[in-house]
This record gives structure tokens, sequence and C-alpha cells, in this order.
């Protein structure tokens, strides 16, 4: 072999070596960019879920602040409700005053535990009638009490107030829900619940 044709084979060889290498580095680029793209689908995939969970976290969380904040109107708005209520139902008492208040005032007086009572507060207005249901006691005028009696026994240590006043007091927290019910219905508002 000559040396022209030695090197023709040698350059012929290695054009062949070279196309080899750069066939071989072409598919490792192919493969490295289809890697690059199966891992940037990935990467995309695990981020949209990470922000989607970490959206609902704050949702859940602005949520339930939320309903916390309306909570606590709502019972604020209840209480103020009920404290109205209970203020127009004291200052309504009055009106129970009415023609057939004497035989209210002696239901009352009936009531009371069978003893001698020394002394009875009443409403300046109902001296007459608390002197005929108790005709032995100290009558004990109070214009603080609307309608009704409060009796103590000789020392102070027995009390029986069955007054108006204290009768709503008691019964307020039975008839309080009733009060609210009617009153949405006839509105157009329903309680969620009391």
């Amino acid at each position: 072999m000559a040396h022209p044709e030695l090197i023709e084979a040698l350059r012929g060889a290695a054009e062949e070596k070279a196309a080899a290498i750069r066939d071989a580095a072409r598919a490792d680029v192919e493969r490295y960019r289809a890697q690059v793209a199966d891992e940037t689908v990935a990467l995309r995939a695990r981020t949209a879920e990470e922000a989607a969970i970490e959206s609902r976290e704050l949702v859940s969380t602005a949520a339930a602040e939320a309903g916390g904040e309306a909570s606590g109107i709502v019972l604020a708005a209840r209480a103020a409700l009920a404290e109205r209520l209970y203020r127009l139902a004291r200052e309504a008492l009055p009106r129970c005053r009415d023609e057939c208040y004497e035989a209210t005032f002696e239901a009352l007086a009936d009531e009371l535990p069978r003893r001698a009572w020394p002394r009875v507060r009443v409403n300046p207005a109902d001296r007459a009638v608390a002197r005929q249901c108790l005709p032995d006691a100290e009558i004990v005028p109070d214009a603080a009490i609307v309608a009704g009696l409060m009796v103590e026994d000789g020392d102070g240590r027995i009390r029986v107030d069955n007054t108006l006043e204290k009768r709503l007091e008691r019964a307020w927290p039975q008839l309080l829900p009733g009060i609210v019910n009617e009153i949405l219905e006839d509105s157009d508002h329903r309680p969620a619940a009391l």
C-alpha cells in the first residue's frame, strides 16, 4: 500500500469514526433533551400540584377565618337582639296592671309559701291589695317594683321575690327562642340556630 492510499484509508476511517462519534453525540443530545423534557413535565406537574395544595389550604384557612368572624358577628347580633327584646319586655310590664291586675296580685300572693311574712314590698299603688292579702305584714312601698310582691321574714334571711320582673327574668331563657322565631317569621329571615 502506498503512502497516499494509506493516508486515504486513514482519512476514511477517521471520517467514519468522526461520523460515529457525531451520531453518538446526537443520540446522547436527543436522549438528554428527552430526559430534560420529561423532568420538566414532571416538575411542572409537581409544582402545579403543590400550588393547588397550597391554594386549597389558603382557601380553607380563609374560609375558616371568615366563618369564625361571621359566627362572632351573628352571636353579637343575637346577644344585642336578646338584650333589646328583654328591655322591651321589661318596659311592657306596667301594661300588665290592667283591670284584672288585682286578681293577678292575689294569685301571686297565693303562690307564696304558707307562713307569716312580717314584711312585704310592693309597688306604692298596690298597698291596699297587699293589705287585703297579707293583713299582718308591714307594707313597704317600693317604686322599683312594677307589679307583684316581695316578702321576707323578720330578720331578712328568707326572701321570696314573686314580682313580675323576677318571673320574666326566670322565664326569659324559655321565652326568647319563641319570640325570636315569631319575629323572624314575620320578616323573611330564618334563624340558623338559637
